[in-house]
């Protein structure tokens, strides 16, 4: 929701600058929501295992990864959106678009 649209839904007389102005001054700030896959409770733990598997390699091991800058071509949303948070919340489930 835009902070144009917050006094009309809630029936405020007050412009979108106080709107933003006061959230602000409490903290909070726009941001492009962060989008990621959806995590079922199998990739949870095929996630942490892979991660417990390679805790302890060392730089050796890591140079023997190659690592690419792929390209992808979807359909469906290509607009941003944006989340209303606080900094410290950006990995919030509630803050985050998922990805499908």
């Amino acid at each position: 929701m835009t902070y144009a649209c917050i006094p009309i839904a809630l029936k405020w007389d007050c412009s979108e600058y106080t709107i933003r102005h006061s959230l602000r001054r409490h903290g909070f700030k726009r941001y492009v929501a962060l989008r990621k896959p959806p995590i079922t409770e199998k990739t949870r733990i095929l996630r942490e295992a892979l991660a417990d598997k390679r805790r302890f390699w060392g730089p050796e091991k890591w140079q023997t990864i190659l690592w690419s800058d792929e390209t992808w071509v979807t359909s469906g949303r290509h607009r941003k959106t944006y989340v209303t948070r606080r900094m410290d919340e950006a990995l919030d489930p509630t803050r985050i678009v998922d990805r499908v």
